[in-house]
């Protein structure tokens, strides 16, 4: 179905602050309907506690996440999940994952920071039953995914059952969360056998300079490879290995020069400019 251009929204939030006041204590399984966009509407999750005042700049990592939530609440990515660069990175990034996965192939999974269906499109070709949450209410309604499989929750707090998915991901969530490691403590709390991170990898020169010329993208450069494993040990997984991969971005890369760069091969030990770490329960 073709998606209709729709006045400007009147009612999205700007800030975390806004977001919470909506609603003072949503029920995690209401509805969250974004007024003059479009008639879908998402599961609404637990959202994080008011940030009021000076106070949330004496805390840095609520400082980041107000940050982080002024920043995407009301944007999405530069191209959209069918662009033919995104389709190329993303495609070439499952195949990869199928080969570590073998011959498992997970029956339930959530994306965490699923945004405008990035990952969610593409996995599915890994699994059937894919659920994802998000913070962002315009990366939501610009997600293609069914409304009763999205919902707009924060990764600290995911309003789901313990062991409810076998698989629980990101992609390219984590370096725009203040606290990584509780993020990545809920994804294991809700996951049952694996859990899968997907970031970017400061190793790299050319990401690093992303991270530093990038404001919002400056929680990149703690993402080293070692760093991105060590998040699933400490969290208690097991098994954890962490591979470098990928020599193009989906939001930047011009198509020839993609088309070009997808010949290469897909894993670059360290210096690829993604990190993929899986560890298992």
């Amino acid at each position: 179905m073709e998606r209709v251009v729709h006045p400007p929204i009147s009612i999205v939030p700007t800030s975390l602050e806004q977001l919470t006041m909506m609603d003072a204590d949503p029920a995690p399984a209401a509805s969250f309907h974004l007024s003059g966009a479009s008639d879908k509407r998402f599961r609404k999750g637990r959202q994080p506690p008011l940030a009021k005042g000076r106070n949330v700049w004496m805390d840095p990592v609520r400082a980041f996440d107000q940050l982080q939530a002024d920043y995407w609440t009301t944007r999405t990515n530069l191209r959209s999940h069918d662009h033919p660069v995104v389709r190329s990175f993303a495609n070439q990034r499952v195949e990869f994952i199928k080969g570590k996965f073998g011959d498992w192939r997970p029956s339930t999974a959530l994306e965490v920071g699923c945004g405008d269906g990035f990952g969610m499109q593409h996995m599915n070709t890994l699994v059937d039953d894919i659920h994802g949450c998000d913070l962002s209410p315009a990366m939501l309604e610009a997600n293609p995914a069914p409304a009763d499989r999205l919902t707009l929750a924060e990764a600290y707090d995911l309003p789901f059952e313990s062991d409810q998915f076998e698989l629980v991901y990101c992609w390219e969530l984590l370096h725009h969360v203040g606290d990584p490691s509780r993020a990545v403590s809920e994804m294991k709390r809700v996951g049952r056998r694996a859990v899968m991170l997907c970031e970017p990898n400061s190793l790299n020169v050319a990401m690093a300079a992303f991270g530093l010329l990038e404001p919002a993208e400056r929680g990149l450069l703690r993402f080293t490879p070692g760093y991105t494993k060590r998040l699933l040990v400490e969290a208690g997984l097991s098994r954890v290995t962490v591979y470098s991969v990928a020599c193009f971005t989906p939001n930047q890369t011009p198509p020839w020069l993609a088309r070009v760069l997808s010949l290469l091969p897909y894993r670059w030990p360290y210096v690829g400019l993604y990190n993929i770490a899986i560890g298992y329960l």
